[in-house]
């Protein structure tokens, strides 16, 4: 059913409180149908932070119970919405103060179970929140200590979580409470480029979120450090020591740690590594123009804190076939 579907049927069946027991996009459709359920006339294509969306009146209660450790939707102001009318699909981003849940339940029982895919791309997911995140520029000291502390957790429990599973329930509770963490700390800046690069990605080639969005970490980084020296923080952090290192070198080696690092949960890095589905390079040239036309319309991007506009998102999308350095 449409998200309009699914709101027609609650003004039918009146219910005061919500309940979504699910991954990021069933946290997310549950906020989109609240909002058609309490305001029909609301128009889901205008929903980006401003006025009133007059929630609550209907509802008493919007409850999150995550299935998997990536989104962060149980605590934050976003969700990601699929325009089915278009062919293939487009990713639609809205956000609001009033989509935040009023509860988020973590149990580890609800993501134990997470087969290893889940949970490397989900665990991605995270790791380019809060790494994104924290390279843009709209960091502060409450965000940048979130996005720091949600990157730490993920670097030592994801490669926990991924090889043991239900085996290691301590990794599993440390990846809930990470995502939580890189929740709070990009729902309250904005994620980076990898975001709107990947939605259109995942769209167009049928592939996850959290694989996307880690496949095109690198470059975001790699794009916003020639506007900002934010990305030297994260050297520490990654393992790579700075001191007596030139900027070039320093980048170089930074860029490698974070592609050692999704390599180890067996992340793509580049397209062509990319195994399900199996993309040629004349099928990924052939729809670039489309990737670009798609991420150039994503609202994630609008405050990009380097500007992006049709040219880079092609040459960024050229790069990435091979994993090619950004040089520009």
């Amino acid at each position: 059913p449409t998200i309009e579907e699914a709101a027609e049927f609650c003004r039918d069946f009146k219910p005061t409180v919500f309940v979504a027991i699910g991954g990021g996009s069933v946290m997310d459709s549950a906020k989109a149908i609240m909002v058609k359920y309490e305001n029909p006339e609301a128009n889901l294509y205008r929903i980006l932070g401003f006025g009133d969306l007059g929630l609550r009146k209907k509802m008493k209660f919007l409850i999150a119970i995550p299935t998997t450790s990536g989104t962060g939707s149980e605590v934050t102001p976003n969700a990601m919405l699929t325009i089915t009318t278009r062919d293939p699909p487009q990713k639609l981003a809205i956000s609001h103060s009033e989509l935040v849940p009023d509860i988020a339940v973590l149990h580890t029982d609800f993501v134990k179970d997470m087969p290893p895919f889940l949970t490397m791309a989900t665990g991605l997911d995270t790791l380019a929140h809060s790494a994104g995140a924290y390279v843009s520029t709209w960091g502060g000291p409450l965000n940048d200590a979130l996005n720091i502390a949600a990157i730490k957790e993920t670097l030592k429990y994801l490669p926990r979580a991924y090889k043991y599973g239900a085996k290691d329930l301590e990794a599993r509770e440390k990846m809930l409470m990470a995502t939580v963490i890189a929740g709070m700390g990009f729902g309250n800046t904005r994620v980076g480029i990898d975001h709107g690069l990947g939605h259109s990605m995942g769209k167009v080639f049928k592939m996850h979120h959290g694989f996307c969005v880690g496949l095109f970490l690198p470059y975001t980084v790699a794009y916003t450090s020639k506007i900002s020296d934010r990305w030297k923080d994260l050297c520490p952090v990654f393992g790579v020591e700075s001191k007596g290192k030139e900027r070039k070198a320093l980048l170089t080696e930074l860029l490698q740690a974070i592609k050692d690092f999704i390599h180890s949960i067996d992340g793509a890095v580049c397209v062509k590594e990319v195994k399900n589905p199996s993309i040629s390079k004349e099928e990924y040239m052939a729809k670039i123009d489309l990737l670009v036309k798609y991420a150039e319309t994503d609202a994630v991007d609008l405050l990009a804190p380097r500007w992006m506009h049709e040219e880079t998102y092609k040459k960024i999308y050229e790069y990435a076939w091979d994993g090619r350095d950004i040089d520009f």
